[in-house]
């Protein structure tokens, strides 16, 4: 078709730019992430990722069927989803090992308190910000058209910092016309 939905994007403004080392993105292609890698004072070094873990969702153009079909395409019997967190969990733990602060925000598409994210991210010492510094009386805002129980689905995840940060999103349409 003429559309095919998900992918991600990360923008760094002329500010940054000359901290910038590296932009790494998910290495099949498929956009499942990408991220900025930058240097500062005293060779601090600071990752930002964004990430996109699809929605079960059988659809002809989902990103899930896009998914089935680039591991058929390369003759592997990977499921999406199984190889969204190995791989991904790889790419974090090797951050990790070249001693990285990390800032991960992710449309996870599942609860980010106890979903299959939130459980690949928490043994490796992330917490979920918003969800860790706030209690809520009422819901969070809803990030998707669709999420009508107030389930936070996207979150932003760092190994430092842990409900100290300052950070925050919008709810769906309340800023760029997206979820």
């Amino acid at each position: 078709g003429t559309s095919q939905y998900g992918g991600c994007m990360a923008m760094t403004f002329k500010t940054m730019l000359p901290c910038l080392i590296s932009t790494d993105p998910d290495p099949t292609g498929l956009g499942r992430w990408i991220s900025h890698l930058y240097e500062g004072k005293g060779d601090h070094k600071a990752r930002f990722v964004t990430g996109y873990f699809p929605c079960k969702n059988m659809g002809k153009q989902t990103v899930y069927s896009q998914h089935r079909a680039y591991f058929t395409s390369i003759k592997s019997d990977q499921e999406p989803h199984q190889a969204w967190l190995e791989d991904f969990q790889e790419a974090v733990t090797s951050w990790l090992g070249q001693g990285e602060k990390i800032v991960i925000q992710l449309d996870a598409n599942s609860d980010v308190r106890d979903g299959p994210v939130a459980k690949m991210l928490q043994p490796l010492g992330f917490a979920e910000q918003i969800t860790t510094r706030h209690s809520f009386d009422e819901p969070p805002p809803g990030t998707h058209i669709a999420n009508k129980r107030g389930t936070p689905i996207d979150g932003i995840w760092t190994n430092f910092a842990h409900g100290t940060l300052r950070c925050g999103y919008l709810g769906f349409q309340e800023g760029l016309p997206s979820d």
